[in-house]
């Protein structure tokens, strides 16, 4: 493994594999940019892994640079087609070479299959305990592979979804009455999904000789116009699990319905099928209402909730909010499972942007901007976070995840925010909540930062002296003060007791030139634990945070 990536001069790529990568490594050589210069790409052994996998490299005459890694990855692909150009591909990221510089096409974190000769059609093979459903509790187990299908559409991944049918409206393609026949006959039909690339899938359960368990099975029929072709021997005869286990509507779902990993929804693109080859009637859901049937489809059966609806972005299309609570897969008396998906609606079809057991709305509007937030909860966990979104381009784009709850104050364009379990109270490890301050700042959500001051200028106020003797005539040692912007200030104190430190906090406000403990209805007295300068200091993402920290340049 390239332990020094400093530039190194060297003649050329070849002569720099040579000298740094035994002969079992693997590499592509050539002038992939056509400039006259040589450039090659390199899967180094990562020995220090816990498992067998590779680092990628790219060299070119002058220096080298490390790609991506780990992957399991054992070979590189060239040339790789995408939309007509030419890649790289390692099994993580597609690259292309431009004046002899590296440029990451994209990134994607399960392997993809070019689907036939296509530069654009693709099948990832996801994993999922689907294989068998235990009837006492509705468990599954028993690991399974599928295929599900994407495309690339210019700037990034997209997946097939699938759109719901009925059996009605399978029985009136070609073919389809003697499927539903054959299987009905010897069993269960379950949910059925047709996808615009001309996929069905059909899910079902043979009669089972035991009542202890179910076992999951599907078809994959090709849609050509009207006429249906079973195509599923010729698809899963590679595959592990053959015809075993449950299509979903969606990849992305697997993580909801409790079968397997997911695949991330920030990574990609859901489209669920638009419309069918032939004029069949169909039904979107009994509780849609008559403007969302022109708008998309649902992913899958169930109760929808609309929570918000209307022209957000002002480009003249209709777009809407809304919460589905699913039916228990393959439920014929199509009961609720207690969980639900959140999904953002629009003209060309349906994303979802996130599952919980159960989740919040709320809807501002701050300086004509519309901000949208879901709140995400748990029975057990609570509060896990708040997902911020507006709208552009009639597409909803996430702009923050704040902590478990967001709550606006007043009609003013400040929130607060509550942290996830801080383990502050005692070194012992007594968990607290606290609030954290955030306001709305022409465009993004921003952080009221904490400035770091004395007991010395906390004390030029009458009453902030007398609070400071208060705390410490309690038998406590004054630790951090912050002083914020939204004129909140934290005193962080601490006492030693028999076995450990315990922590607490006051919380004073700064108004009008005068310091006073009139906190409000938003801004708690006191408690246990203590602040920091800011929400991201808990080793919280700021990428995933996605709100920046605004410090006062001086106390008053």
């Amino acid at each position: 493994m390239v332990k020094d990536s400093r530039a190194v001069r060297l003649a050329n790529p070849a002569q720099k594999l040579a000298a740094l990568v035994s002969p079992s490594e693997r590499f592509v050589y050539g002038d992939f940019d056509g400039d006259g210069s040589g450039e090659a790409f390199a899967l180094l052994y990562d020995k220090g892994s816990l498992r067998d996998s590779y680092d990628t490299y790219f060299f070119n005459e002058e220096s080298y640079e490390e790609l991506s890694g780990p992957s399991i990855s054992v070979s590189l692909s060239y040339p790789w087609k995408l939309d007509g150009k030419e890649l790289v591909y390692d099994g993580v990221a597609g690259y292309s070479v431009k004046d002899s510089r590296v440029v990451q096409v994209f990134s994607w974190p399960y392997e993809l299959n070019r689907a036939g000769d296509s530069d654009s059609q693709f099948t990832v093979t996801v994993k999922a305990d689907d294989a068998v459903t235990m009837a006492k509790d509705g468990t599954n187990s028993g690991s399974t592979s599928k295929q599900y299908w994407l495309y690339w559409n210019g700037e990034r991944f997209a997946e097939y979804g699938g759109r719901p049918l009925t059996k009605e409206q399978l029985a009136a393609f070609t073919g389809g009455a003697d499927l539903l026949h054959s299987l009905d006959y010897n069993g269960d039909v379950g949910s059925i999904y047709y996808r615009d690339n001309g996929i069905i899938t059909v899910n079902y359960r043979p009669w089972a000789g035991t009542t202890e368990q179910q076992d999951n099975f599907f078809r994959i029929l090709s849609c050509a116009g009207d006429v249906l072709t079973d195509v599923t021997e010729e698809m899963t005869k590679d595959w592990p699990s053959q015809n075993r286990g449950t299509y979903l509507s969606s990849a992305f779902l697997l993580s909801y319905m409790g079968f397997g990993d997911p695949l991330s929804s920030n990574v990609y693109d859901i489209q669920f099928a638009s419309r069918l080859p032939i004029d069949v009637r169909y039904d979107l859901a009994a509780a849609a209402p008559e403007a969302l049937k022109n708008v998309a489809t649902l992913p899958v059966h169930g109760m929808l909730s609309i929570l918000n609806e209307g022209d957000f972005d002002g480009d003249g299309q209709y777009e809407l909010f809304a919460v589905l609570y699913p039916y228990v897969l393959l439920d014929p008396y199509n009961h609720y499972d207690g969980r639900c998906i959140y999904l953002f609606l629009h003209a060309d079809g349906c994303t979802i942007l996130g599952n919980s057991e159960f989740a919040s709305f709320s809807h501002y509007v701050l300086d004509a901007t519309d901000l949208f937030c879901f709140t995400e909860y748990h029975l057990t966990a609570g509060g896990l976070g708040t997902h911020v979104y507006t709208v552009a381009n009639s597409r909803a784009v996430q702009i923050a995840v704040t902590g478990p709850a967001l709550t606006r104050i007043g009609d003013t364009n400040q929130f607060y925010t509550t942290t996830p379990k801080i383990y502050d109270a005692t070194d012992s490890g007594v968990f607290t909540f606290k609030d954290y301050w955030l306001f709305w700042d022409g465009g993004r959500l921003r952080e009221y930062g904490g400035l770091r001051v004395s007991e010395e200028q906390l004390s030029r106020f009458a009453y902030g002296q007398a609070v400071l003797d208060s705390i410490k005539n309690e038998g406590n040692t004054i630790d951090e003060i912050y002083y914020r912007g939204n004129g909140v200030i934290n005193i962080n104190y601490s006492r030693r007791e028999e076995y450990n430190y315990r922590y607490g906090y006051k919380n004073l406000l700064y108004r009008d030139g005068n310091i006073t403990d009139d906190t409000e209805n938003w801004l708690k007295k006191e408690g246990g634990g203590r602040y920091l300068a800011s929400y991201l200091d808990y080793s919280i993402s700021s990428e995933r945070f996605g709100v920046d920290t605004a410090y006062p340049a001086s106390f008053p």
